[in-house]
Protein backbone atom coordinates (compact mmCIF):
# COMPACT_ATOMS: atom_id res chain seq x y z
CA UNK A 1 0.00 0.00 0.00
CA UNK A 2 1.08 3.09 -0.54
CA UNK A 3 2.91 5.16 2.46
CA UNK A 4 0.94 8.56 1.73
CA UNK A 5 -2.89 6.78 1.41
CA UNK A 6 -1.88 4.37 4.06
CA UNK A 7 -1.13 7.83 6.33
CA UNK A 8 -4.50 9.30 5.08
CA UNK A 9 -6.25 6.11 6.14
CA UNK A 10 -4.98 6.52 9.65
CA UNK A 11 -6.24 10.60 9.50
CA UNK A 12 -9.44 9.49 8.62
CA UNK A 13 -9.68 6.20 11.17
CA UNK A 14 -8.38 8.81 14.21
CA UNK A 15 -5.62 6.37 14.76
CA UNK A 16 -3.15 9.64 13.64
CA UNK A 17 -4.04 13.13 14.48
CA UNK A 18 -2.86 15.65 12.09
CA UNK A 19 -0.63 19.02 13.01
CA UNK A 20 -2.02 22.39 13.21
CA UNK A 21 -0.05 23.31 9.88
CA UNK A 22 -1.82 20.18 7.90
CA UNK A 23 -5.39 21.10 9.01
CA UNK A 24 -4.09 24.71 7.91
CA UNK A 25 -3.25 23.76 4.42
CA UNK A 26 -6.13 21.63 4.10
CA UNK A 27 -8.68 24.13 5.09
CA UNK A 28 -6.89 26.77 2.19
CA UNK A 29 -7.58 24.05 -0.34
CA UNK A 30 -10.94 24.43 1.06
CA UNK A 31 -11.03 28.16 0.22
CA UNK A 32 -10.47 28.83 4.22
CA UNK A 33 -7.87 30.90 5.65
CA UNK A 34 -7.20 28.41 8.24
CA UNK A 35 -8.05 25.67 10.46
CA UNK A 36 -10.17 27.67 12.97
CA UNK A 37 -11.98 29.60 10.50
CA UNK A 38 -13.36 26.48 8.67
CA UNK A 39 -14.05 24.58 12.26
CA UNK A 40 -16.08 27.65 13.33
CA UNK A 41 -17.89 27.77 9.62
CA UNK A 42 -19.02 24.28 10.19
CA UNK A 43 -19.41 23.43 13.88
CA UNK A 44 -21.68 26.39 14.95
CA UNK A 45 -20.15 26.55 18.00
CA UNK A 46 -21.52 23.35 19.34
CA UNK A 47 -18.25 21.59 20.31
CA UNK A 48 -14.91 23.17 21.89
CA UNK A 49 -11.92 23.00 19.89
Amino acid sequence: MNKDFKKAINHFLEKEKPSKATLDRMALLAGFQNWDELHDTFMDGDEEK
